[in-house]
């Protein structure tokens, strides 16, 4: 609520099984309409395998992904990124093994940019 409340474009990528839907519902409790704020593209939220893709894993498209927030927020006149994602299902260990590559490389990026970032893992 933060990133919204400072004028930052958030994006939020769910992890499975969590829907849009669940999303926008959890936000919505906590005084939030979502919709409205979809509508302005301050917030945008995406399922973890419309971001990441469904099944594998592709580092170098995920880094392009994660590298076009800030200049999208600076396009939609917002300051900053405010950004959290949790991984998607990953089918292999291959796809595991490149998560954890994005990852590295993603924490050197957002640490260089007006980003603040976090990604979530489900407790086991």
């Amino acid at each position: 609520m933060a990133g919204l409340a400072d004028h930052e474009l958030c994006v939020w990528i769910i992890p499975p099984p969590m829907s849009i839907l669940v999303a926008l519902d959890e936000l919505s409790d906590h005084g939030l309409n979502g919709p409205a704020l979809q509508a302005t593209k301050q917030l945008q939220i995406s399922s973890a395998e419309d971001w990441y893709g469904d099944g594998g894993f592709d580092v170098d498209h995920s880094l392009k992904r994660l590298a076009a927030l800030p200049p999208r927020a600076r396009q939609l006149g917002y300051g900053s990124v405010r950004a959290v994602g949790g991984p998607g299902r990953f089918t292999s260990i291959e796809s595991r093994q490149a998560f954890m590559r994005f990852e590295r490389q993603a924490t050197a990026f957002i640490a260089a940019s007006p980003m603040i970032a976090l990604c979530g893992y489900a407790s086991i």
